[in-house]
């Protein structure tokens, strides 16, 4: 089973969530017409250094990339900029480094305070589940000192250039990297933030040394909370009217129910029908690709509906 077979079923029974094909159609047609740029993997925000500490770097981005949108808004101020979310976690730790603190090192994860958290995200407010952030880095910390000598760069290299097998050797061998669901007596794989560990690996070294993985294009879209955000502005993604008028209203899905499921399934399964509307049209890009679009649409786009609230380590 994998991401895509699974959450295929999901979306053949979903009763809240749909995917508007007209719409997907449409928006294939005006990224055809107008073009549209990939994002490149940017070098002001992300550390990049010697190969072994780059791959640490972004093990430790993956594992700490989740749930940014608690209110009051968490922001830092870097090179003159001020940002939150991603940006700002991305930012943090790359000042963290320029600092001389040891965030590249998994025994500084292994045995990382509350209060060093605070130090390392300090800004206005306070990073989002800072205490469930430093418990999942000391559990990472130590099961990488002791399975892999600290080195991220080892379970890359047991991987041997293969992109799924990657994925797999995370999920498995990562602490809370296993993202999966059950659904109407199904399991469902996501592995949200152990594919987009890949994709980043991959941009980080422009798919060349540690980066350079084949099968790219067996990734999925990373079904988060921005992405299906997205999807719905553009009238890709379609919800019930309950639905609708509960993430409208703020409440929170809980993690794990059926709504959630169905919005991170359609969420993948929108991004592949995408897919095989621009390949129609002449471009083949692989979804992880996709993603990235539409993911830096969302960072620049007004977006009128809110975003689904579910408080969770996974995305």
């Amino acid at each position: 089973m994998d991401v895509r077979e699974s959450t295929r079923w999901v979306v053949e029974h979903c009763q809240l969530v749909s995917i508007d094909e007209e719409a997907t159609s449409a928006l294939a047609q005006k990224w055809a017409r107008e073009g549209f740029k990939v994002p490149d993997w940017d070098q002001k925000y992300h550390y990049s250094g010697p190969p072994e500490m780059t791959a640490n770097f972004i093990l430790l981005l993956d594992t700490l990339n989740f749930c940014f949108w608690e209110e009051p808004k968490w922001e830092i101020e870097f090179k003159g900029e001020t940002l939150s979310g991603y940006w700002a976690l991305a930012a943090s730790l790359t000042r963290a480094v320029q600092e001389g603190i040891p965030v590249l090192d998994t025994k500084y994860w292994a045995s990382i305070g509350y209060l060093d958290a605070g130090y390392i995200f300090r800004g206005n407010g306070d990073i989002p589940m800072r205490s469930e952030r430093c418990g999942i880095l000391r559990v990472v910390g130590k099961a990488m000192e002791q399975k892999y000598g600290g080195q991220f760069i080892k379970v890359i290299n047991a991987a041997e250039g293969s992109a799924p097998r990657l994925l797999d050797l995370i999920a498995r061998e990562v602490p809370f990297f296993s993202d999966t669901a059950n659904y109407k007596g199904q399991k469902v794989l996501f592995y949200k933030r152990a594919q987009i560990l890949v994709a980043d690996l991959w941009g980080a070294f422009g798919g060349k040394g540690l980066g350079a993985f084949a099968e790219m294009e067996q990734l999925t879209a990373f079904a988060d909370y921005k992405l299906p955000q997205v999807l719905r502005e553009l009238g890709v993604l379609q919800y019930a009217e309950p639905l609708a008028k509960k993430i409208d209203a703020l409440e929170p899905l809980p993690s794990g129910s059926s709504e959630e499921v169905e919005i991170r399934a359609c969420t993948i399964w929108a991004v592949e029908l995408l897919k095989q509307a621009l390949k129609e049209l002449g471009i083949d890009l692989p979804s992880f690709q996709i993603d990235w679009c539409l993911w830096d649409m969302g960072q620049k786009m007004p977006l009128a509906n809110p975003h689904h609230r579910t408080k969770t380590i996974f995305y």
